[in-house]
């Protein structure tokens, strides 16, 4: 393992877990009243994930935001709420892990590549996959956490 990496996964760490204590801080706020959220949107793209299942789709017909020559990613999760975490793991890559908000979210104006998907919520285990983004397609992944 290179130094690079080793570094990218040191802070991939750092950034799970500051989002973890970001997480549980939101958590602390809403039960205590001192915040307000509205839910996170149902997922109306299809049928839910069940408890062992991950279903990862790509549609190059699908309408979205992203610049000409990116792609995207839309991400549901079961339960909803998950911090996402995204870091690209082409060999050619300087990219950085980066903590993006809960789920469901669409990930916008990504450069085509592949990349280590990180979903993490507390009381639920870490869910990871390799997926690989391609300009102009959108790629769709629906996680069942288990606790």
């Amino acid at each position: 393992m290179t130094a690079t990496r080793r570094a990218r996964l040191l802070l991939a760490a750092i950034v799970l877990l500051a989002a973890v204590a970001c997480s549980h801080m939101e958590d602390h706020k809403l039960a205590n009243g001192n915040a307000s959220s509205a839910a996170p949107a149902a997922n109306t793209n299809g049928p839910t994930a069940s408890a062992a299942n991950t279903n990862v789709t790509a549609n190059a017909n699908a309408a979205t935001k992203s610049k000409p020559g990116t792609g995207s990613l839309e991400i549901t999760s079961v339960p909803p709420g998950a911090g996402i975490t995204l870091m690209p793991t082409s060999e050619d890559s300087d990219g950085e892990p980066r903590a993006y908000g809960p789920t469901p979210a669409t990930l916008n104006d990504l450069a085509p590549g592949k990349y280590t998907l990180n979903l993490h919520q507390n009381g639920y285990k870490e869910f990871r996959r390799e997926i690989e983004i391609k300009a102009g397609d959108t790629l769709r992944v629906n996680a069942a956490l288990k606790k």
